[in-house]
């Protein structure tokens, strides 16, 4: 079940839980049809900073999830610290652009809808 944190905790590694990483899962919905599941692909984003001898460097990575057949996806291993940026698509039709942080516990449970701008 999506909205059960004890199932969800299951589907992290021991190793992403030490490193303090967690997950985004959700269902990927059609907005303009009741809410509808959909298939589609979500986009995780986050900036990375790092130190190096040339200076200040800076990164984004992105995490892409698929969702299965029941509109379900899970993005695996964004950190537990800061600020995501998650976008979800289903053909032409997309969501905003959803600026989201994660709890402490790493689960983030999350549905997106999606439309036509």
């Amino acid at each position: 079940r999506l909205d059960d944190p004890a199932t969800a905790r299951q589907t992290s590694t021991d190793a992403q839980l030490r490193e303090r990483l967690g997950y985004v899962r959700g269902q990927l919905r059609d907005a303009e049809h009741g809410g509808r599941t959909v298939r589609g692909t979500v986009r995780v984003q986050w900036l990375e900073f790092a130190v190096t001898r040339a200076g200040m460097e800076r990164s984004v990575p992105t995490l892409f999830a698929d969702t299965d057949e029941d509109g379900s996806f899970t993005a695996c291993g964004v950190p537990t610290e800061g600020i995501l940026r998650v976008r979800g698509w289903s053909g032409a039709d997309s969501s905003g652009a959803a600026e989201l942080t994660v709890p402490p516990d790493g689960i983030l449970l999350r549905d997106l809808y999606v439309g036509r701008a």
